[in-house]
């Protein structure tokens, strides 16, 4: 299958790995960042994570962050799908607006997902907190207890990279801001604007088997090393 294919690709063909990893980056580089240099080489990474999330010792969270018009929507779109349309995350995309903390413990379950909360600055300041408890489970993979209707305590947590998105974000906690890259969009000057075009949905599928396949082949390896840099900091 494709994912076969791929998976020998970047075992055997270290050229077409740099190739797909380089358009990686220039597709993220569409939309325009604060920072434009890095911005893009930081998510590439951030999204190879996200597949192989379990392996990390500590999770760092993800935020977007931007005004209206600066293309939040289509980057949330481009990473996680949108009306039936996969993203690069592809069937384990678990992408909601104005959830509730029960909504996202429901909607993951115990499956490995890659979650998106957009709009999150907008949701009910309960609702923030509750979900931001349920975040801090995922860097170092804890789990906290919950009630139940049956009066059984139930226990969960997240061993995921979570994305947030929204205007501002509002991550006020040092705690929490602490936890989060954040990578903030802006409004791309008007000729860019015009010239800018969404990602196809053969490069997008493109794109998740590749980048699938360069984060199974070198995600071990690379988690390995990241404990080990997370022990001599710690």
């Amino acid at each position: 299958g494709e994912l076969a294919d791929a998976v020998q690709k970047v075992k055997t063909d270290p050229e077409w790995v740099d190739s797909q990893w380089r358009s990686l980056i220039s597709m993220i580089g569409r939309w325009t960042w604060k920072d434009q240099q890095s911005s893009p080489k930081i998510l590439a990474g951030m999204i190879a994570s996200t597949w192989v999330q379990d392996l990390w010792r500590w999770r760092p969270q993800v935020s977007i962050r931007g005004k209206s018009n600066v293309g939040k929507s289509q980057f949330v779109a481009f990473l996680f799908g949108k009306e039936g349309e996969h993203g690069i995350f592809g069937g384990i995309s678990f992408a909601t607006s104005l959830p509730t903390a029960a909504g996202v413990r429901q909607g993951v379950g115990r499956a490995t997902k890659a979650i998106c909360i957009d709009e999150f600055d907008s949701l009910r300041e309960k609702n923030k907190d509750d979900i931001l408890k349920l975040i801090r489970t995922a860097g170092p993979g804890d789990t906290i207890t919950f009630g139940s209707a049956g009066h059984r305590a139930i226990e969960f947590g997240l061993r995921s990279i979570t994305w947030l998105v929204g205007v501002m974000v509002g991550l006020d906690a040092q705690m929490d801001a602490n936890r989060f890259l954040a990578f903030d969009l802006e409004k791309p000057p008007v000729e860019r604007w015009k010239a800018w075009r969404a990602p196809t949905s053969d490069e997008k599928r493109q794109l998740m088997y590749s980048t699938l396949a360069i984060a199974l082949v070198h995600g071990l390896r690379a988690s390995q090393i990241a404990s080990r840099i997370y022990q001599r900091v710690s």
